[in-house]
């Protein structure tokens, strides 16, 4: 497993390091996105887009649990577990095809826990708040 920690100052420092991790991806990958409420997921996420190559302004799909996002050189599929259930409710949500077809981002993936385990490699990205615009993030590439 390869562990990377960095100290974003800012939301834009936040989405651009999404950015650069973005223009690395090549398709099928899973990225697991935790951390609290206001800790910078979805600008994280809205980073990632940008590296994709999509313009299309992303914003959480807290009541829609999937947005797809075309119009980049990969399709992000933006998942938002907040309102879920558990894992077996993670399940019909057909992750599996997404992943054939794009990069799939799963914010609040500690709601579907352990489903993502079978998920092999994966991202796991971990967002902490340092104070009101610091963060604390890590990147770990589990295989």
């Amino acid at each position: 497993m390869k562990r990377t920690r960095f100290t974003t100052q800012s939301p834009e420092e936040t989405q651009d390091l999404g950015r650069a991790l973005g223009k690395k991806l090549v398709g099928g990958e899973l990225l697991t996105v935790e951390g609290t409420l206001g800790a910078g997921k979805t600008t994280f996420i809205r980073g990632l887009a940008l590296g994709l190559g999509i313009e299309k302004g992303v914003c959480s799909p807290t009541y829609t649990l999937v947005n797809e996002y075309h119009g980049g050189r990969l399709v992000l599929y933006h998942v938002d577990l907040y309102r879920l259930g558990g894992a077996a409710e993670v399940e019909d949500l057909g992750l599996d095809e997404c992943l054939e077809t794009g990069v799939v981002a799963v914010e609040w993936p500690e709601m579907g826990m352990p489903f993502w385990a079978q998920y092999r490699p994966r991202i796991g990205i971990k967002l902490e708040v340092l104070n009101e615009t610091s963060r604390g993030i890590t990147v770990e590439e589990v295989r």
